[in-house]
């Protein structure tokens, strides 16, 4: 080969070189930049995914001793949409669920284990299983004066549906109180 020929050769293969190493540092930040805020967003919705998790299981852990209040309930409901890639979590939730719906049939003790089961299964997923034991879960304070009081709004509510569903029956209500006294006599 003629060394004009290799020379030209060359020349051309270091020109396309030049180009694209023009090309690849013009287009490097771009790229760059693109990659950072791929990875910032994936962190960003990770970091949400996260705090959402660690909002029920603190809701759970709030209501775990009590009766059930509105924002357990809520914190229950939105477990199959927050821990959509945990299957044990979402196991746990169903036989808790299914323990809710049979209640009247199921010992308390047994709907309790399972409550107990869930909260492990969500601490396992956020990785807390290291830092909080059983007897973590099983220790609550639910004062006698607390309880009293929910027991005797819990009784006055079921009053009070029973008088509303008389009401609407066309029965006679209940009265709560006695008449009042003429004040003529």
């Amino acid at each position: 080969m003629a060394p004009e020929i290799v020379s030209a050769i060359a020349a051309v293969a270091s020109s396309i070189a030049a180009i694209v190493a023009l090309i690849v540092v013009w287009r490097s930040p771009i790229a760059a930049a693109k990659y950072a805020e791929n990875l910032r967003l994936r962190s960003e919705k990770q970091n949400e995914v996260r705090r959402q998790k660690l909002l029920i299981f603190s809701e759970l852990m709030k209501a775990r001793g009590i009766q059930i209040n509105r924002e357990s309930v809520a914190a229950f409901n939105l477990i199959d949409v927050i821990f959509i890639d945990s299957p044990h979590v979402k196991d746990a939730w169903a036989e808790l669920y299914s323990g809710y719906n049979r209640l009247n049939n199921m010992h308390p003790s047994l709907v309790e284990d399972r409550l107990l089961k869930l909260l492990q299964a969500v601490a396992d997923d956020l990785g807390l299983s290291e830092k909080i034991r059983s007897a973590d879960f099983e220790r609550y304070y639910y004062p006698k004066a607390l309880h009293e009081e929910d027991r005797a709004r819990s009784l006055q509510q079921r009053s009070l549906i029973g008088q509303m569903e008389q009401f609407h029956s066309g029965a006679e209500p209940k009265q709560l109180f006695p008449p009042r006294p003429d004040r003529d006599s």
